[in-house]
């Protein structure tokens, strides 16, 4: 997050509009990172389930 190197330092109060996009923009992207990231994990579950499957019939 880069409202922590405003003044205050390492600080999560935001004072000023910039401060505020900042950290809108780091929460949407974190978000959509973690969505992301949750979708794959599933994604490899499944796979891995199939993979066992197939072992099983072979």
């Amino acid at each position: 997050m880069t409202t922590l190197f405003y003044p205050p330092l390492f600080s999560a109060l935001v004072f000023e509009p910039p401060q505020i996009v900042d950290l809108i923009t780091s929460l949407v992207v974190a978000l959509a990172v973690g969505q992301l990231a949750g979708k794959l994990r599933r994604q490899m579950v499944q796979a891995t389930e199939g993979e066992r499957t197939i072992r099983r019939i072979y």
